[in-house]
């Protein structure tokens, strides 16, 4: 569907800023969601992805914070988004890829035009969410994930998902599933500005 109109301006993303670049020493991990205006995903701490051994094929290096966004392959390497493109999306089960952005500043410093929402997870929470994160990867014959080669940012790549894009199972759908499996009860909706208002509702929410 075409895309709703971008959020409004966040605020006090000083004190965000400050929040999220802060060290923890109490076991617990925290998730960055993002919402792009109309696109939603999340930013995994490195060291909690590599408690899981499928994530070697990731190749996160030594950068601290990874970017991952979920939907139709064809969105994703197009500049504009035609409404061929958005008819196939309503009506069409299409290929579908995740996006994984390797970056090392904190996340308000690299998205700093968009909304961002900070979540704190214990680590067995977090690991529930990455479980489920694996679950949206094909995989090749030799359990290796499905490598597309370089996706749309400096450092990242695009990666085959064995779930395929239609409506409603969106970008928005795929994020408020992985937040389900951290425990954060949350609706399913198909709207990022729906979605990040009704996470601001989670005790688990820091900002």
């Amino acid at each position: 569907p075409p895309p709703p109109p971008p959020p409004p301006p966040r605020h006090g993303v000083r004190r965000q800023r400050q929040m999220c670049i802060r060290d923890r020493s109490n076991g617990t991990e925290r998730l960055i969601v993002f919402s792009h205006g109309w696109h939603t995903g999340v930013v995994i701490p490195n060291k909690a992805l590599r408690r899981h051994p499928w994530t070697k094929d990731l190749k996160m290096g030594t950068v601290p914070h990874l970017e991952f966004g979920w939907g139709a392959e064809e969105f994703y390497r197009r500049d504009e988004v035609t409404l061929p493109m958005v008819v196939r999306g309503l009506f069409w089960p299409t290929a579908a890829v995740i996006h994984l952005e390797r970056f090392p500043e904190s996340p308000y410093l690299h998205y700093d035009k968009s909304q961002l929402i900070t979540v704190e997870l214990t680590r067995n929470e977090m690991d529930k969410l990455i479980d489920e994160l694996r679950l949206s990867f094909s995989a090749n014959s030799d359990g290796s994930l499905v490598n597309l080669g370089h996706g749309v940012e400096k450092d990242s790549t695009f990666f085959r998902s064995r779930f395929k894009y239609y409506y409603p199972e969106t970008c928005n759908i795929w994020t408020t599933r992985l937040l389900n499996a951290a425990g954060i009860p949350i609706k399913k909706t198909t709207r990022s500005p729906e979605l990040m208002k009704n996470l601001r509702k989670s005790s688990k929410v820091v900002n």
